[in-house]
């Protein structure tokens, strides 16, 4: 007769909780299944990203007198990349051009064909240029905010 109580009173337990839980679930009180809200799923825009609210200034041009930065510097440089125990197993290439004169200042095999650092940057670019066309340029601007510059890509 105990254990008969005791299955009784273990049934009735869970039936008033599972009721009680039901309740809150269906008054999204708690997760679940059951709900008495409506779903909204009426479509949403698409977000607008807002480029920061700061002055847009063109950079200053270089003094006359700016350093150039000399080949065997820069080669010193990649050299070091080349050497260091990180980078062991990479392929290190690089090309520095001076823009105020267009020259190359720096080729270390710019020219060799590489393996991407990663195949979804590979994936990206030959969505992009599917969709868009090889001659589809993006319009960037820079904005300067005390020590911080920000690039505002546009498209």
């Amino acid at each position: 007769m105990r254990k008969a109580q005791i299955a009784a009173l273990t049934a009735a337990t869970l039936l008033v909780a599972s009721g009680y839980y039901g309740l809150a679930d269906a008054l999204d009180l708690v997760p679940g299944p059951v709900t008495a809200a409506a779903e909204d799923i009426t479509p949403q825009p698409f977000p607008r990203v807002a480029s920061p609210q700061a002055t847009v200034s063109q950079p200053s041009p270089l003094p006359e007198d700016a350093p150039v930065p000399q080949e065997a510097a820069l080669d010193s440089l990649v050299q070091a990349l080349e050497e260091d125990e990180a980078l062991e197993e990479a392929s290190v290439s690089a090309s520095v051009i001076d823009v105020a004169t267009g020259e190359e200042v720096l080729d270390h095999r710019a020219g060799t064909a590489l393996t991407p650092a990663s195949s979804n940057k590979l994936l990206t670019a030959w969505a992009a240029l599917s969709l868009l066309g090889p001659e589809h340029t993006w319009e960037t601007s820079t904005v300067l905010e005390g020590q911080t510059l920000t690039l505002v890509g546009g498209g």
